[in-house]
């Protein structure tokens, strides 16, 4: 029976990786991308759905360079521009992450905990220009946005949208690896001292090299306009 349940699964798995989602072609760094994105596993109305990004990048002479495939668990594509839900929004996944000059990729491919649907997991993908492929930077991310102004990229997590309680931490890089060297939560509280005022927590912690140096923690007065 056991057996048999697993073959009923692989079959509809199977079938369902053939339901072509998405197929698109567009340019980066005058390299083209083929994205192809299939439906591995369709959930109840209160999960997500489970599929499957293929990128081919190919050359000019479109002979593929790399294969990137990744199995999404999330609220969307990571292709929809129209999500209110994703960071990236009309961006698109293309940007700038190390400052090189040159646009990596950034693939979300998972909900975080808390708030999920505004939570994005994300790998990003950082473009080698010598054989113009994309190496997928080791660790995953939360909600990762580049800040070419100040050179970091901008991790924001949110916690609470109902009393507004975020975390946004500012990352570096240092020998190609990102470090943390900013960190600033604000945290609404539950006091209102006056009918026109709202009380925010602030924290602020100053890192060297992910080490921890300085922490300031205010309490800031904003009147409700």
């Amino acid at each position: 029976m056991y057996r048999f349940i697993l073959f009923i699964f692989f079959l509809s798995s199977s079938f369902a990786q053939n339901i072509l989602l998405r197929d698109t072609t567009f340019n980066v760094n005058s390299i083209k991308i083929h994205y192809h994105e299939y439906l591995i596993f369709k959930s109840d109305e209160y999960s997500d759905d489970s599929t499957l990004a293929k990128l081919d990048i190919t050359d000019s002479n479109n002979s593929i360079l790399q294969t990137i495939t990744l199995e999404i668990n999330a609220m969307s594509s990571p292709l929809d521009t129209d999500d209110s839900y994703s960071i990236l929004g009309k961006r698109g996944i293309a940007l700038d992450y190390n400052f090189d000059g040159y646009e990596d990729l950034a693939l979300r491919f998972g909900n975080a905990p808390d708030n999920h649907a505004v939570n994005g997991y994300f790998y990003i993908y950082l473009f080698n220009p010598n054989t113009k492929t994309f190496d997928r930077y080791e660790e995953e991310l939360t909600n990762p946005l580049p800040v070419p102004e100040i050179k970091k990229v901008d991790c924001t997590y949110v916690y609470s949208t109902v009393y507004p309680h975020t975390l946004t931490e500012f990352y570096e890089w240092v020998d190609d690896k990102l470090m943390i060297s900013e960190s600033i939560e604000y945290q609404q509280l539950y006091e209102q001292p006056e009918e026109d005022v709202i009380l925010t927590k602030e924290t602020k912690i100053i890192y060297q090299n992910g080490i921890e140096l300085k922490k300031e923690e205010n309490i800031l007065r904003d009147k409700i306009k």
